[in-house]
């Protein structure tokens, strides 16, 4: 017979199909008849399809040849559908059947892509989709036996039974048929109402089959590929029994980057069918898109319009049509790492993730928006722990990934997150924004199973990109360029010893293949330092980052692009230093860190107002940074000598400018000046070395000096450094005398030191020592220590002593304790002393404690302790107590002690008190004055207790008192009641007249 020749469906944009009407037959070994007609679609919901649909697998066109009579002519068909068509094949009524190999002439491509898109109405108009797995083998019967009784049991797990090992072995046959790999039966089972399985002689429901694979799902739990084959199939399967009516304009669930994501590992005979067998599953409008089916296009054609469709329409892809494989180039944004996975189970085939997100904004975005906990679809690459999720440029879902020697494979290529309970947001981040936290990745998306554990907590998949892609650029600075940017991302998904192992590791080989001094590998280095920084190990961070920028500035030079990013990095990392030590200070540093570090990046002028800023709070080791970059980028100014001044917490940063612009002519005499001021110890040294002709030496100066810090050590370096400059005499000793900074002791005695031989200390030098209240007593000391034997001491320096509130008792003493102060000076430093009302009677006390020795009681000192209202009578009492031989009791002493030579306001009280005194002298040395009328005197007419003085007086003078007349008549006159005291010593009265004998003589007594 002759050969079937398909007639043209017209037309050919109707919705016109063939339908095959397989004729019945007693006759199992019959050949197989049938006819082919035209059918119109129907879009009516009300209309029954009354056909039936074929979903199985082609099989080869080796076996032996078979045919099929069509209206009579033959048509050759593969060995598998023979034995389908005749398992279908009624012995009565013929059954009516839509068959892609016999419905559609796969010889025209045309008619071919038409058909493709018309399958989804097909299977999901039939009646019913018969799906034929092929003849029994392998115990096959029984497997699908072992499955129905599964799904009967209404245990959730199966009976020991069923889970024997040649029943196990049985439905891991079964499941391994490539029915379950081909890429057409998704969509054919996908659209389907209602599902036959047929194997052999077994039919079963397809829900039944798929309620028993789960059940027995336990055993396959060591067949990790297998099931991310079949689960998805039964997923499709189970669903059937739900789908409503097929409804021609209704789309599907899922994206077209979904289904690939979960179907790329099917197989299919021709490789566009790999898409096109998923397009009428999928819930994307593709009208315009280039991915309709069409057989005229090279696969290389159609996998990139569909990774451009999937992700973005400007994505840089190299594809090949050998190979179902691409390389995709992108900038992105690392989100963060798959942390945790668990695959779903029965009826939820899907993968339960958790992800751990990095610090970046847009990562935040995603956690704030979804949540940590991703429910995603099943996918042909099955996600594993530490697996990275990130955002393309320009793709609307997240990208999974895994890392790779020296690029990333795409696991998930489009992770669509409506799911989640979070409310999707509308955003959409460009690179441009956050150009700090994007990256290049270097992807390769290839369709079969890729490597997934890491072999080593440390260590990555051994598989590089010449591996997948044995063509690809791969010279050896190429391949480390590719390791750095894996090495970078990495880092950025928090996995930090992973990232730090990878990039000591390429450091090293790159080494070996390029050279140690080859500038690629400056870039790892950098990329090891960010590594170091984002752990916090700052100093290590520090040095590497140094090391490279010395390197770069060699290879490279001082402004090239490369080594001014180095600098901003380094940068950028003393500023993220200080915000972490001092998180205060965080908003502050942000307002101006944008700006220093784009200007440090770009080579451009850095505004004095940023300056300023970095140089109040930033350490030195910023400053220095900013110094050494190009000289016109940086001024030195006023306000900036003056923002270091206020900042320094030691000199540092005064000492970087000093040394690296202290020439420049922008650097004023004014602002030396106003340096040797206010800087510290390290800076005065580095400025009388460069500026020294312009240090002017002036009293200002020395002031600011000493009451600045490290101050003894800075006016060292002046006196040193412009010794012959500085006039240090007595006016400038009396000057620092008088300061009360706390360094003023230690630079007096330095300026001693270095130039007291040729200085006469003068009274007005030891008058501002012997006042200052802070430094009074360390002062004088150290001025009596240096020229002790040249100073004179005076009444003003006594009087000043007694009025410092702080130092008086100590200074008196050091005063009193010099070889240079005669008897005549001790005398008046005691009168000073014992005069004070405040403080005298306690110094007096101290003095007596270490200058006992040194001490003379005179007249003066007892009247002038006498006059001493406040503390008088306990002097005196004290000075009886330790030195009452001294004190003689002379009319004058009388006199200061009379009524008429008390002080204006004082008390009753105080009178009596004198009085007391008076008669505790007669006491203790009553018995050794000198009598005379004038003492007599004194007693009846200006003490306050005439009479008991008088008698107490004569007590004590006993038989040495000399009587007189002119005594007698003055005590009958005032005291006449007392004159018998004076009758009973008769015997001693001179028969003279009072006249005869000076009446204010005074002789000692013995």
């Amino acid at each position: 017979m002759p050969p079937f020749s398909y007639a043209s469906l017209a037309p050919l944009d109707s919705s016109t199909v063939r339908l095959l009407s397989l004729m019945p037959s007693r006759d199992e070994t019959a050949a197989l008849q049938g006819q082919l007609h035209n059918y119109p679609l129907q879009e009516s919901d009300k209309e029954t399809h009354l056909y039936e649909a074929l979903s199985y697998v082609w099989g080869g066109f080796d076996d032996p040849p078979h045919c099929i009579y069509i209206n009579g002519n033959s048509l050759s068909i593969t060995a598998n559908l023979h034995a389908a068509l005749l398992r279908l094949r009624n012995h009565t009524l013929e059954r009516v059947i839509w068959v892609d190999a016999l419905c559609i002439n796969q010889q025209v491509d045309q008619e071919k892509g038409l058909q493709i898109q018309l399958m989804p109405r097909i299977y999901g108009q039939a009646t019913q989709v018969i799906v034929y797995f092929g003849e029994a083998a392998d115990d096959s019967d029984m497997a699908l036996e072992s499955i129905r009784v599964a799904a009967d049991d209404e245990n959730e797990k199966p009976r020991n039974s069923l889970a024997s090992k040649r029943n196990q072995e049985s439905i891991l046959r079964l499941l391994k048929r490539p029915w379950f790999q081909r890429i057409w039966v998704l969509q054919e089972v996908g659209l389907a109402r209602s599902i036959l399985i047929i194997c052999g002689s077994v039919e079963m429901n397809g829900y039944a089959f798929c309620s028993g694979v789960s059940k027995l799902e336990s055993s396959l739990k060591d067949y990790s590929d297998l099931q991310s084959l079949i689960r998805p199939t039964i997923h499709l399967i189970r669903g059937s029994i739900f789908r409503p009516k097929y409804n021609s304009s209704s789309l599907g669930d899922l994206s077209l980057g979904e289904l690939i994501d979960m179907y790329h590992n099917h197989k299919a005979t021709v490789r566009h069918d790999k898409v096109y067998a998923l397009l009428g599953m999928c819930s994307d409008h593709l009208s315009s898109t280039g991915l309709l089916p069409d057989y005229t296009i090279p696969w290389e054609t159609l996998f990139r319009r569909l990774i451009n469709f999937i992700l973005h329409e400007n994505m840089s892809i190299e594809a090949w049509d050998d190979r179902e494989a691409a390389v995709i180039k992108s900038s992105g944004y690392v989100l963060g790492h798959v942390s945790s996975i668990r695959n779903g189970i029965n009826r939820h085939p899907g993968q339960y993730v958790e992800v751990t997100f990095n610090n970046r904004p847009i990562s935040f975005q995603y956690y704030k928006n979804y949540g940590a906990h991703w429910i995603l679809q099943a996918s042909a690459q099955s996600i594993r722990k530490n697996d990275i999720v990130c955002l393309l440029e320009g793709a609307s879902n997240p990208t999974i990934i895994r890392a790779f020697e020296d690029h990333f494979g795409i696991i998930m290529i489009a992770v669509n997150l409506r799911q989640q309970t979070h409310q999707r947001s509308s955003f959409q981040l460009s690179m441009s924004s956050t150009p700090d936290y994007s990256h290049e990745f270097l992807l390769v998306w290839q369709w079969g199973l890729i490597p997934g554990e890491h072999s080593s907590s440390l260590q990555l998949p051994q598989m590089e990109i010449n591996s997948v892609v044995p063509d690809y650029l791969k010279t050896n600075t190429i391949k480390a360029m590719r390791s750095f940017e894996v090495a970078l991302i990495l880092k950025d998904t928090g996995d930090l010893l992973m990232a730090e192992a990878k990039l000591k590791k390429d450091i090293g080989k790159c080494e070996e293949l390029l050279g140690i001094d080859d500038i690629h590998i400056l870039s790892l280095q950098e990329a090891l330092a960010s590594v170091y920084l984002s752990s916090n190990r700052w100093k290590m961070a520090e040095n590497l980052l140094l090391e490279v920028i010395r390197n770069r500035q060699d290879l490279q030079g001082k402004c090239h692009q490369d080594t001014l990013n180095s600098k901003m990095e380094l940068a950028k990392a003393y500023i993220d230093e200080e915000v972490l030590s001092r998180p205060s200070r965080a908003e502050l540093l942000r307002g101006f860190r944008t700006e220093l570090l784009e200007a440090i990046k770009s080579n451009s002028r850095i505004e004095e107002r940023i300056m300023v800023q970095a140089a109040e709070y930033l350490d030195e080791r910023v400053f220095k940074l900013l110094l050494g970059l190009q000289r016109d980028n940086v001024s030195v100014t006023e306000n900036l000598v003056k923002a270091i001044s206020r900042s320094m917490r030691d000199d540092g940063k005064m000492v970087i400018l000093l040394e690296e612009r202290a020439m420049d002519s922008e650097v004023t005499e004014e602002m030396v000046q106003f340096i040797a001021k206010n800087c510290g110890r390290n800076a005065t040294k580095s400025l009388i070395q460069k500026r020294r002709a312009d240090v002017k030496i002036t009293c200002e100066l020395l002031n600011a000096v000493a009451k600045g810090w490290e101050a003894v050590e800075r006016m060292a370096l002046l006196l040193d450094g412009r010794g012959a400059d500085i006039c240090v005499d007595s006016g400038l000793l009396a000057t620092v005398a008088r300061w009360h900074y706390p360094n003023i002791p230690a630079i007096m005695k330095l300026m001693l030191k270095k130039r007291g031989a040729n200085i006469a200390i003068t009274e007005e030098t030891v008058l501002a020592a012997v006042g200052n209240i802070y430094h009074g007593r360390t002062i004088v000391k150290e001025l009596f220590a240096q020229q002790g034997a040249n100073i004179v001491i005076t009444e003003r320096m006594v009087t000043a002593a007694m009025e410092n509130i702080n130092h008086r008792e100590t200074i008196i003493k050091e005063l009193f304790a010099q070889q240079r102060a005669d008897l005549a000076m001790r005398e008046k430093i005691l009168i000073t002393v014992v005069g004070n009302v405040d403080h005298g009677n306690l110094i007096l006390r101290k003095l007596f404690e270490e200058q006992e020795v040194n001490i003379v009681i005179t007249e003066k000192i007892v009247i002038a302790a006498i006059r001493n209202m406040y503390h008088g009578p306990n002097m005196i009492y004290f000075l009886l107590e330790k030195r009452a031989a001294d004190i003689n009791i002379t009319p004058e002493v009388m006199k200061a002690l009379s009524r008429n030579q008390a002080n204006m306001g004082e008390s009753e009280w105080m009178l009596r008190q004198r009085s007391s005194l008076m008669m505790h002298l007669f006491e203790k040395r009553g018995a050794y004055m000198d009598v005379t009328e004038e003492t007599v005197r004194i007693i009846t007419n200006e003490m306050e207790f005439p009479e008991e003085s008088l008698a107490l007086l004569i007590e004590k003078q006993g038989e040495k008192l000399r009587v007189t007349e002119g005594m007698v008549r003055m005590v009958e006159e005032k005291l006449p009641e007392k004159v018998a005291l004076l009758n009973r010593m008769k015997d001693n009265i001179q028969k003279y007249s009072s006249g005869s004998t000076s009446s204010t003589g005074y002789q000692a007594i013995y």
